[in-house]
């Protein structure tokens, strides 16, 4: 068995063997035989054993190296010397226990980009952090050893340090992406202030630099405290025997009532006078010594008798000092206060004056009762007090003025006022013009106003980042910044793309950003149209992406607001099958735009739109979103938008769930992650890298070739409830005006090229429409043949062929059948075009006018990132199309017609309507006009919608039998998802309770703590409103600051109390107030009570400017908490049985009677109040008009009214029977009938048309041929003779006379 010297020596030896550069041999102590186990003798008492003695280290003063420096210059400085032997055993034995300061790294490259600072090097930062390293994070080692030519306080050093923390936490790790302690590390870090942090030393410094006469006057105030603290109970038991003894009334409130002297002097005077009428003992002078009674000789001596051996007479430094003012040296008639100062002001001659007086103090956050009013506190309350009825004194001037402003508008004519109003509103409109600073509730982003007077501000997230479980999923709104502006001055990343690269500057899958383009020179009430423009690529990727709105905000006269965003595309936004349907959405990539559409309604406004004054438009697949968000949810009108312009509109082929699954199953197969339980989670995880290597286009089933556009949107019977031509000929779209068009040579880009036979032809077709059926095949065959295109250089004979088809059958009949079917829907404002604009290379080429050209023109050529034709450019031969499309464009936009602002001298457009059918005008430069559809293609389009509105029966039903399975799984889902989210409400609940419980008892522990503090130490307590907490300290945090919400079964059934409503507290610390109740909260059986229960609420960064209403931001504010309903009683005034004069009572409780459920609103009326026992009702509080505060963004009434009717009779001046008998209401003789009646008539009349309009489509064939054969005669009846036809018709008839002369002659002869 070894022994402690076998251990100790073995232990020596590894640890001399470890330190010392070359091996020693062992201790001769190792070597030895082990020796036998001592003797231990018996002894009564145990001496310590002997302990080496070990001298105590020297201090040396010597040179050392700084390893930091680069030069490793040495300094001087004082080090301990390590006793022999212990540098081995302190340095390696117990290295493994060394904790290294954490140091920030960084690359030069990080450093020049993120951490450079003009007061500091790199190599004075390096210097710094090795220094911190070197001595273990202590920050005054690191002062006394840092050597630096730049003078370096120990602050200094932590500025720097703790700045690079920062910066470099938050480049590891996104802000949005840290947990809980790491934001509060970086939190910290950031706050840090180096001048608040040496402010802080040198008030420690004085504080322990205080005479000795401070700290005692300190400690005597601080002792006085406590007493009066400690005695409050028996002052306040003191008092209550005073006013009864007085017969003074119950106090209604449990405010101190003597805070001013006039009412110290009332109660000065009622002590006299009980003193002179019953001979009060105790309230006799002071010379006059009467004995006690044992009632006073058993109370102790007043607090006045501690202070007799005091001097009574006071210097004037004193006297300045503690406030006395000193009324009379005889007896007073009164007590006086230098308080008087603060408040004598505060009461106006009127009631409303000395209310806003209250308000204004209160909004300000003065209170109403100021403890320590000292000279130069009362001398910043009378500053405040004149600024205060200054501004009071302004507010009446400005009411004076705006009442003769509108005494004066209401004088003068028409013509005087309107320029009047017209120099005011210029005056308002170039004090408020709209900043390029915007705040939002979520964020706030800083714009860039252009030389051109255009404001714009790029990449404003409208949807939080499609990232991890977002992918695949519906858009949610956008996430709170931290509280710092956004430079909104550069685009966001385009939506990754199909057939694309992988992640980049420029695409990205977190691409949910808008442009907002709005005219520099409007302002908040100017409410501009928007023009909301939603790019093409085919669902497949972002292809007309950053346009520049200048132009059409400059071709507007400045009088409309652009937007225009992005969305996601591909399998980001389209991919659907039955795992993405169980859990996430479909069609993502128009719901990305339904959130664009909603971000625009909540927000506009600030950027000077008109939410009620929305254009959508789009180009390509843009223009077939505008169809389906037309049609959305079978047709439903949300109010998102009020009119439509579509370019080139598509109706591509719409695949159902079922079908779509394919491509699904495609990508989990080519991402690896067919083993996977779960796909979904699968395609979720993997990164957009990975998925951008796997995301290309493949044949769909049947095809042969992958299609031009694999992805798309998909027939949910969600969003999409029907194929877009049955949706429409149904009428189930939103009826708003519109505009639709297409170019002449739609296919032309897209179909290939080298189709030489009618086998390539057809199996372009097939590849991008699947169900299109043999006979289908042959129908198109016939319907555009070879013969008669013509030929180009480079091209296939079959390319023109197939082009014609392609873009008629995709983009041009869909057009047209909209406005077709808008003009039999009644829609007076419905236009279409054709646009013709020839360039010169491209009709060379055989492009001709290709698809979606016309966008250069509208846009502007120059404002489109480049790929417009050079003919648009200023100086081409198309130039002048741009000034007239733009005309026609901006009209729309700003009043729903394109005719109204159009360009002077341009045709008018005429509109689609029911009376003149297939009409559209054409564009082309210098012979713009107006023209019919050609018959033939009418007849084609007719041919084609067969095709795309008639899907296959047997698909159908199976899709109704899937569609009802749906719903009954949907259902169950629901119903246990419902049930598992009240189960996860409830625990929220709970653990809402258990957390504002424990952290009350936190709180007051640590009161309690603190109070035992402070009254053992007395002056030399700490502090501990200093540091972070020296605004806040004290203040309630705002997540405790509302009751915890209950669980639906423990919530009232009704509430008692209402809003206006008096109630007393009848528990807790506001015990026995009574205040009018402000705010109901059923959810939590809560009612707050104005001015009762006030706290101090610690208001965070992030909300204080909402709170703060204009002024300046404060960390605390001062807000009414709610009461529990069970803490409180209703008050209500009821007559008194004997005297019958109304006084307050407290109602203990109510019952609910008199109500009912009203199905309309499927809700339980308010019903009444009743006081069980008696036959009482209380009625409820009767309800103001809020108060609508006025705000910059508000247009005044006066500025847009325009009185046109003034009536003479100020009351009718006989029964309305009487009238509606005199003007002959009740005869069917009647010719004038009011608007009731002419519109029931209307209706009846639009009926009866539906009806023959119906019946027209139910004829048979002949009756359809009957038809037709009756309107060509009907046309020839019609038709008017030519001149040429009159001549002609005139030479026959002369000749016939001739004839007849000749005959008669000759006859006669």
């Amino acid at each position: 068995m070894a022994t402690g010297a076998d251990i100790r020596a073995a232990l020596g030896e590894q640890m001399s063997a470890s330190t010392t550069p070359q091996p020693r041999p062992a201790p001769q102590a190792s070597t030895k035989a082990r020796p036998s186990a001592p003797t231990i003798k018996p002894r009564r008492f145990k001496k310590p054993p002997l302990r080496a003695r070990v001298r105590s280290a020297h201090w040396t003063f010597e040179a050392s190296p700084t390893y930091s420096r680069q030069d490793q210059l040495a300094f001087r400085r004082w080090n301990r010397e390590a006793p022999p032997g212990s540098a081995s055993q302190t340095s390696d034995r117990f290295a493994k226990y060394n904790v290294a300061p954490d140091v920030p790294t960084y690359d030069p490259e990080t450093y020049e980009k993120e951490l450079a600072d003009p007061a500091w090097t790199k190599e004075e930062t390096d210097y710094l952090m090795e220094t911190y390293r070197e001595c273990n994070g202590k920050w005054p080692v690191v002062a006394d050893r840092y050597i630096s030519t730049n003078q370096r306080s120990m602050e200094d050093l932590k500025a720097r340090f703790y700045h690079i923390s920062a910066k470099t936490l938050s480049i590891q790790t996104p802000i949005s992406s840290m947990t809980g302690p790491e934001y509060n590390l970086y939190e910290m870090l950031k706050a840090f202030d180096p001048h608040k942090e040496a402010s802080r030393k040198k008030l420690a410094e004085g504080h322990l630099s205080r005479p000795r006469d401070e700290v005692d006057e300190e400690t005597v105030l601080l002792g006085e405290l406590q007493r009066i603290m400690l005695h409050q109970s028996t002052l306040d038991a003191e008092r209550e025997d005073l006013r009864r003894r007085l017969h003074h009334p119950q106090a209604d409130s449990s405010s101190y009532q003597y805070s001013t002297s006039t009412a110290l002097t009332a109660l000065w005077q009622q002590l006299l006078a009980a003193d002179r009428a019953r001979k009060v003992q105790r309230l006799r002078p002071a010379e006059v010594q009467p004995r006690p009674s044992q009632a006073q000789a058993a109370a102790p001596p007043p607090a006045a008798s501690e202070q007799n051996d005091t001097p009574s007479e006071l210097s004037k430094a004193d006297l300045a000092r503690f406030g006395v003012v000193l009324a009379q040296e005889k007896l007073p008639t009164g007590i006086s206060f230098a308080s008087d100062r603060l408040s004598k002001p505060r009461v106006a001659k009127s009631t409303a004056q000395t209310d806003k007086i209250a308000t204004i103090l209160q909004h300000i956050g003065v209170p109403e009762l100021i403890p320590l009013p000292t000279i130069p506190v009362i001398e910043q309350f009378e500053a405040i007090m004149s600024k205060v009825h200054a501004l009071l004194d302004m507010r009446k001037l400005a009411e004076k003025e705006e009442q003769e402003l509108r005494v004066r508008q209401a004088e003068v004519t028409h013509k005087s006022s309107a320029s009047l109003f017209a120099g005011i509103l210029l005056l308002a409109q170039l004090a408020a013009a709209v900043k390029p600073m915007v705040h939002l509730d979520y964020s706030a982003y800083a714009g860039t106003s252009l030389p051109n007077g255009v404001t714009q501000w790029l990449g404003i997230r409208y949807a939080a980042p499609p990232l991890g479980n977002l992918r695949f999923a519906a858009p949610q709104p956008p996430l709170a910044s931290n509280g710092t502006v956004v430079q909104a001055n550069a685009h966001g990343p385009l939506c990754l793309a199909t057939d694309a690269g992988p992640p980049s500057d420029e695409n990205s899958e977190d691409c949910l950003y808008m442009d907002i383009y709005a005219p520099s020179n409007t302002t908040k009430w100017s409410k501009l149209p928007i023009y909301f423009f939603i790019q093409g690529g085919g669902f497949n990727t972002n292809s007309n992406p950053n346009f520049n709105g200048s132009g059409l905000i400059k071709a507007s006269g400045n009088n409309i607001v652009v937007v225009n965003f992005n969305y996601r595309v591909g399998p980001y936004g389209f991919l659907a099958s039955k795992e993405v349907y169980a859990d996430g959405s479909i069609n993502n990539g128009l719901k990305d735009q339904r959130q664009a559409l909603h971000w625009v309604q909540k927000y506009i406004h600030h950027f000077s739109g008109d939410p009620c004054h929305v254009t959508i438009g789009g180009d390509s697949a843009g223009a077939q979103s505008v169809d389906l968000h037309v049609t959305a949810y079978g047709g439903r009108d949300d109010g998102l938008f009020h009119a439509t312009a579509a370019e080139s509109q598509s109706f591509s082929g719409l695949r159902t769930i079922g079908e779509s699954q394919f491509s699904y199953d495609n990508l989990v197969i080519r991402t690896n992650c067919v083993d996977s339980v779960d796909t979904l989670a699968c395609l979720r995880n993997i990164s957009a890298a990975d998925l951008q290597a796997v995301n290309f286009n493949t044949p769909f089933p049947g095809g042969q070739n992958p299609p031009l556009y694999m992805y798309g949107p998909v027939l949910d019977f969600d969003f999409i409830t029907d194929y877009t031509y049955r949706a429409y000929a149904q009428g189930r779209f939103v009826h708003v005006p519109a505009i639709a068009g297409d170019t002449t040579n739609e296919g032309t880009i897209f179909t290939p090229k080298n189709a030489s036979s009618i086998g390539d032809s057809d199996t372009f077709m097939k590849d991008n429409f699947p169900t299109f059926t043999i006979p289908q095949l042959r129908l198109w065959n016939s319907l555009y043949p070879v013969e008669g295109t013509p030929t180009f250089p480079d091209s296939g004979r079959y390319w023109r062929q197939v082009s014609n088809g392609y873009g008629e059958l995709r983009y041009t009949c869909p057009g047209i059948f909209v406005s077709e079917v808008y003009a039999k829907e009644n829609v007076e404002a419905n236009w279409n075009y054709r646009w013709n604009v020839i360039d010169p290379p491209a009709a060379a080429s055989g492009y001709g006018v290709s698809h979606t050209i016309e966008v250069n023109a509208i846009w502007g050529p120059e404002n489109v990132g480049g790929g417009a034709p050079d003919s648009y450019m200023q100086g081409g031969i198309n130039h002048p199309i741009v000034d007239v499309v733009q005309g026609y464009w901006t009209s729309f936009i700003r009043c729903y017609n394109p005719n109204t602002h159009r360009l002077p001298g341009t045709p008018e457009w005429r509109a689609w309507t029911r009376e003149e059918e297939y009409v559209r005008l054409m564009f082309q430069t210098n012979a713009t006009h107006m023209e019919g559809v050609p018959q033939a293609q009418q007849a084609k389009c007719r041919q084609l919608q067969h095709i795309g509105a008639r899907p296959p029966s047997l698909t159908m039903q199976k899709i109704i039998q899937r569609t009802q399975r749906a719903e009954r799984a949907a259902a169950r889902k629901t119903a246990k998802a419902r049930e598992h989210r009240q189960r996860g409400e409830s625990w929220e609940r709970s653990q809402t309770l258990n957390r504002q419980r424990r952290s009350a008892i936190d709180n007051i522990r640590e009161a309690q703590r603190a109070r035992k503090e402070d009254w053992a130490l007395g002056p030399l307590a700490p502090r501990r409103d200093v540091g972070e907490k020296k605004a806040t300290y004290g203040a309630m945090d705002v997540f405790t600051y509302q009751l915890p919400e209950l669980d639906p079964e423990a919530r009232p059934k009704w509430m008692h109390i209402s809003v206006g409503d008096r109630v007393v507290v009848i528990r807790g610390r506001e015990r026995g107030k009574i205040g009018t109740v402000d705010d109901v909260t059923q959810e939590r059986a809560s009612v707050r009570v104005k001015g009762v229960n006030v706290v101090d609420l610690n208001v965070p960064a992030w909300l204080q400017q909402e709170v703060s209403a204009g002024e300046e931001p404060t960390p605390v504010q001062a807000m009414a908490r709610p009461l529990s309903m069970h803490d409180v009683r209703l008050v209500y005034p009821l007559p008194d049985p004997e005297t019958g004069i109304p006084r307050d009572v407290i109602i203990d409780r109510l019952v609910h009677v008199n109500y009912t459920f009203d199905k309309s609103k499927k809700e339980w009326t308010q019903g009444d109040r009743l006081i069980p026992g008696t036959n009482t009702l209380i009625p409820w509080p009767e309800k103001t008009e809020p108060h609508m505060e006025e705000h910059d963004i508000d247009t005044p009434r006066f500025t847009v009214d325009e009185q046109t009717n003034r009536t003479c009779l100020l009351h009718v001046p006989m029964p309305l029977g009487v009238i509606d008998e005199l003007r002959n209401k009740y005869s069917r003789f009647r010719t004038r009938h009011d608007w009731e009646y002419i519109d029931r008539k209307e209706q009846e009349d639009l009926r009866s048309e539906k009806r023959r309009e119906l019946a027209k489509g139910m004829r048979t064939p002949l009756q359809e041929l009957a038809e037709v054969r009756r309107r060509q005669k009907e046309e020839e009846r019609q038709a008017e003779l030519s001149p040429d036809q009159l001549a002609r018709i005139g030479e026959v008839i002369a000749s016939e006379r001739a004839k007849g002369t000749r005959a008669l002659q000759q006859g006669l002869a």
